[in-house]
């Protein structure tokens, strides 16, 4: 399911712009993509070893509040096997505390807000400076 997903997505944001000019049934969603989502692909070094990364980068607009998120897949052989994904000093940022609960709840939580923090872009309200 989760493969689907992830292809469906990859699949909306890199259609061609062309497509989202036209009209028909599904024409406000490639507009709604075309304007709030924004993607990346490519590699990165990091300590010697090689990665490949997807970056979906949704943004989000209610009223003045502006939020935009940074979801990235860090990985080395497998986008859809998450034992391959990097994991920074241990820590797995998509597991949001669950490798916690039931044994040490304040870790968890922690765990948890320390996950979604990492995957705010930016948060805005009002107008910029």
């Amino acid at each position: 399911m989760k493969r689907l997903l992830i292809v469906t997505l990859l699949t909306a944001v890199i259609l061609p712009s062309s497509l989202i000019a036209q009209e028909g049934p599904g024409a406000k969603v490639f507009d709604w993509l075309h304007n709030n989502m924004s993607m990346e692909m490519g590699s990165v070094s990091i300590d010697g070893t090689s990665y490949s990364k997807v970056v979906l980068s949704p943004n989000v607009s209610l009223g003045e509040l502006k939020l935009g998120f940074y979801l990235p897949i860090i990985y080395t052989k497998d986008l859809f096997d998450p034992t391959s994904w990097y994991a920074p000093g241990g820590n797995n940022e998509w597991s949001f505390g669950t490798e916690y609960w039931g044994d040490d709840t304040w870790l968890a939580l922690k765990d948890t807000a320390a996950d979604i923090i990492l995957k705010v872009k930016y948060l805005e309200y009002g107008q910029p400076l």
